[in-house]
């Protein structure tokens, strides 16, 4: 008798799981203390990848769940993130080196929530919800606050929302739209518990910015009326009319802008040579302990915007204000109609005066902890960088190592459940036109626990 060879073919065996390359997939970034290292999402997953020297890490490999938002702590020790483990999205957090296991610590239920916002003693995180209220997780109660509620707000400006902590963790700034439909700018003082509009809502003021060393609040004005008139229309468009603005905290606080006059310094100034050994090494671990010192950050209310001084950057497209010690940084986009396609990443100098570019073109770009480095995405790469002029994306982060292991049985439910969960909660009538969402979920989601 002859054997007879059979083979059988089947599409089963696309159902294995298979390692796939996911660095061409990236949806969130964020950087560590001293940009030594960046993370970043992709298809669900949260990986961990160094600046120049080492491994590229998988966090969470879990194929069947989505994690999302990653933002990790200025202490270094860990990274926060949303999670669906629990089948809706929750706060969690884990070790950052990759050790350890993680941690969900909200019950919210229902409900879509976007990047955590770490304070810089990493003991609070800020985030906000596809209902538009912001929350306050602390760390050491793990009780949760709610903050404010925003205003018009919808998933594009909800992904950018964003805050900005004081130096001494005890404020954060931040805006939403009012009844006005102006954006306004709001303190919040965590120890009174209590949120204060400082902006009047007359003209659009967003996205403040603390100075790190507790003298300043920065924030984008729309209050330049500079008219064109048009070739069709009998009618003027105002373009291109945000400034920057800077506020000093205190009364006592002179304006970045003051006048200067240099002097020269006496004899009386100079250090006395010699000395005895030990008292030098006193007074230089003095300093040092001085200089890790953070000062309280007091802020006069009263007056606030009064104080307003417009920096002199000139009009334009504004985004992404950030400050680091003796520097506004800013995304500046193209002007309405210049025909310009680039939106370099530049620094206002506060010492000079004067405007300086960090990066010619950019997509976005984030601020370590230290105020030191930059993670910057552009055309699909990933780069830290340091915050100084005249940089470079030469020294790309390796994207191409990032893999993950996909069950594509456990990962079509997630996707599943998440476009369920997305129309319940972005769907704009919460009656869902009179449909059975939850029998709609069971009618058409057993098929998937029939596909393994």
């Amino acid at each position: 008798a002859k054997p007879v060879d059979v083979q059988v073919v089947t599409d089963r065996a696309t159902l294995r799981p298979h390692p796939v390359k996911v660095g061409d997939q990236l949806a969130g970034a964020g950087i560590s203390p001293t940009g030594k290292r960046a993370v970043l999402e992709a298809r669900g997953e949260i990986f961990s990848l160094p600046a120049k020297h080492g491994v590229v890490r998988n966090l969470t490999r879990t194929s069947g769940i989505a994690e999302r938002h990653p933002a990790w702590s200025p202490d270094g020790k860990t990274i926060a993130y949303f999670s669906d483990r629990t089948g809706e999205y929750e706060l969690t957090v884990r070790p950052a080196d990759g050790s350890g296991e993680e941690k969900t610590v909200t019950e919210f239920g229902p409900g879509y929530r976007y990047t955590p916002q770490w304070s810089p003693n990493s003991k609070k995180i800020v985030f906000i919800d596809n209902f538009k209220v912001i929350w306050l997780y602390d760390v050491d109660s793990a009780s949760v606050t709610e903050v404010d509620r925003g205003l018009w707000m919808t998933h594009g400006p909800l992904s950018g929302f964003e805050v900005s902590w004081s130096a001494d963790s005890r404020w954060f700034a931040y805006s939403r739209g009012l009844d006005n439909r102006q954006n306004a700018v709001f303190l919040y003082d965590t120890t009174g518990g209590r949120s204060h509009q400082v902006t009047a809502g007359f003209v659009d003021c967003s996205n403040p910015a603390f100075d790190p060393e507790g003298k300043y609040l920065y924030y984008l004005s729309a209050r330049d009326f500079s008219p064109s008139y048009s070739d069709f229309d009998p009618t003027w468009i105002y373009a291109n009319s945000t400034k920057i603005v800077a506020v000093p905290l205190r009364a006592d606080v002179a304006s970045p802008l003051a006048p200067r006059n240099d002097v020269e310094e006496g004899d009386d100034d100079q250090e006395k040579e010699g000395g005895d050994e030990s008292e030098v090494n006193g007074e230089d671990e003095k300093k040092d302990a001085e200089k890790d010192k953070v000062e309280p950050v007091e802020i006069d209310l009263e007056g606030f915007e009064a104080r307003a001084v417009v920096l002199p950057p000139e009009a334009g497209n504004y985004s992404s204000l950030a400050a680091v010690n003796g520097k506004v940084l800013y995304q500046r986009h193209p002007r309405t109609g210049s025909g310009s396609e680039e939106s370099p990443i530049v620094f206002w100098d506060l010492e000079d005066r004067e405007e300086k570019t960090i990066l010619d073109n950019a997509d976005g770009y984030g601020v370590s902890a230290d105020g030191k480095k930059l993670i910057v995405l552009a055309n699909g790469s990933v780069a830290i960088i340091d915050v100084a002029p005249k940089q470079k994306m030469d020294k790309k982060l390796a994207t191409s190592s990032m893999e993950m292991t996909v069950n594509p049985v456990e990962e079509w439910r997630q996707i599943f459940n998440d476009a369920w969960r997305l129309e319940r909660d972005y769907f704009y009538d919460p009656n869902m036109h009179g449909v059975d969402w939850q029998a709609m979920r069971e009618h058409y989601g057993c098929l998937l626990y029939t596909s393994d």
